[in-house]
């Protein structure tokens, strides 16, 4: 019931231009009505910014992935330039840059990202925190 006219003022009218209006005085808004119950409950429940997130989230995740592979090869500066593109605050994010930079020489700021990944929860900079203490005891002692 009232489909054509429905796709006709949805085509031709916008959002902010009248078109809930045309909608509701179509049928005393019996199509309108329908349309509220079957889609637009729908489309409330969808969030764009989450869908945004998820696209973001996947380029994160593959320049993670692959700087966690140049780490396990060595190259700590490679991957420390992997990781620069990257602009979402994660744990494991701070954890592989403190890795790298501890790995090349700068163990000062290796050892601010792994704090910060450790204040974020991350039981692997823990770790690696802890073995970075040890050598710097064991360096001390020499």
């Amino acid at each position: 019931l009232y489909r054509q006219e429905c796709l006709d003022i949805i085509d031709n009218y916008t959002v902010g231009g009248g078109r809930e209006g045309k909608l509701l005085r179509l049928a005393n808004g019996s199509p309108y009505r329908y349309i509220k119950k079957h889609f637009l409950a729908k489309q409330r429940s969808a969030s764009n910014i989450q869908v945004f997130y998820q696209i973001s989230d996947t380029v994160s995740m593959a320049k993670i992935e692959e700087a966690t592979l140049l780490v396990k090869e060595n190259k700590y500066a490679e991957a420390l330039a992997t990781l620069d593109g990257i602009k979402m605050d994660l744990a494991m994010v701070d954890n592989l840059r403190g890795v790298c930079y501890t790995m090349i020489g700068d163990v000062e700021s290796g050892r601010k990202y792994l704090q910060r990944s450790v204040d974020k929860g991350n039981e692997d900079a823990a770790s690696n925190l802890r073995k970075l203490d040890e050598q710097q005891r064991k360096i001390e002692y020499k």
